[in-house]
């Protein structure tokens, strides 16, 4: 089996571009940062409580279409802004993020038909869980477009408090119980909780936070992913959010809950005024 990577959602083979993986199991190392003293043995440490970045490296392989190929590879690389997901076929559960380093000088077969390079990712030292992810979203919603009336051209609107649709996506490695539990067609209470690291550059500590997202939703779809030998399935699930709250460090920073015309954020319920308009306190 051909070996490959997957950057910002494209798959190398997309390309023609097959890998070896001997440079992907690189270990991050801590940051230390070492002072001499005259007349004193040794050096004083200071430990600068990060850990590196790491190169990940992989032995590229063209094998037809060689110049096409990796003209197309090259602008799709080059096209990348930032930081972005890199995951690949030798570790298919989880994922990094990375950036490329570039430049690379291919090898090429004397057909000039296929040929080898080496292509370097600077990454986070973090490796991160497929079976970890969650998405979800909020769009403020509600706007009518305004013009004439004294306004040179035109405006939008944004309704007060009203939002558009909101959805979860859930993903699995694999279908077990638990999922298939939440493809039944009722509401259903999920909290994710996350432990959200930050650096105090003053202090020079790392900090931990705790951050809850509680949602009240109903299913809308399930995609049981594929069968294949020695593979995860890839499950995954679409729910309609009815209710949304997010609290960090114990503060509720938004609660959105369309049924009962609630709009906070960072503590001022924008829905307020509306709902005292309507008679709905």
């Amino acid at each position: 089996m051909r070996e490959y990577f997957i950057l910002n959602g494209v798959d190398s083979r997309d390309f023609g571009v097959y890998i070896s993986g001997q440079g992907t199991f690189s270990a991050p190392q801590k940051a230390y940062t070492f002072y001499n003293i005259p007349g004193r043995n040794g050096a004083l440490l200071g430990n600068e409580h990060r850990l590196e970045n790491i190169n990940v490296s992989y032995e590229a392989f063209i094998y037809t279409d060689f110049d096409n190929q990796l003209a197309a590879f090259r602008s799709f690389l080059l096209s990348i802004d930032g930081y972005a997901k890199l995951s690949d076929s030798y570790h298919p559960d989880e994922y990094r993020y990375a950036v490329y380093q570039g430049p690379f000088e291919p090898t090429v077969e004397k057909t000039n038909d296929a040929g080898k390079f080496t292509i370097i990712f600077s990454c986070k030292p973090q490796r991160y869980l497929l079976s970890g992810d969650a998405s979800y979203y909020w769009v403020p919603g509600g706007s009518q477009e305004l013009s004439g009336s004294g306004i040179a051209g035109s405006i939008e609107s944004v309704v007060l408090s009203h939002l558009q649709a909101m959805t979860l996506t859930l993903n699995f490695r694999t279908t077990t119980q638990a999922a298939m539990s939440l493809v039944a067609p009722v509401p259903h209470l999920i909290e994710l909780r996350v432990a959200q690291q930050s650096l105090d550059e003053v202090n020079g500590t790392i900090n931990v936070s705790p951050v809850r997202h509680v949602f009240v939703v109903v299913p809308k779809s399930y995609r049981a992913g594929s069968v294949a030998p020695a593979t995860n399935a890839d499950a995954s699930g679409d729910y309609a959010v009815r209710y949304w709250k997010t609290i960090v460090n114990g503060r509720v920073m938004t609660e959105l809950d369309p049924l009962h015309f609630i709009c906070t954020i960072s503590g001022a319920d924008f829905a307020e005024p509306v709902r005292a308009a309507l008679g709905k306190q």
